[in-house]
């Protein structure tokens, strides 16, 4: 839909094909970010920092991350709701 503002614990704000785009309730946050070296276990650790991230913003919209490990060809993704209960 459109870049996310700052707070707001997320880059993107994304909706499903034909949302409103004057409407934010039925939007996603999303936070993507990226690794160049490092194992796929960094790239989970990555994923739960951008996670936290999200969480503590000053946003009460639904999130998502993502992180790219190029090194490792991998791609990790999860909800907020996810990260909920995990350590």
């Amino acid at each position: 839909m459109r870049r996310a503002e700052t707070r707001t614990g997320a880059d993107y704000y994304i909706a499903e094909r034909g949302a409103q785009l004057n409407d934010l309730e039925t939007c996603l946050r999303l936070e993507v970010s990226g690794v160049n070296r490092g194992s796929e276990r960094r790239v989970k650790d990555r994923l739960k920092e951008k996670l936290r991230q999200a969480e503590e913003a000053a946003c009460n919209l639904p999130a998502l991350a993502a992180v790219v490990g190029f090194k490792v060809c991998l791609i990790a993704m999860a909800e907020l709701a996810e990260l909920q209960g995990k350590d």
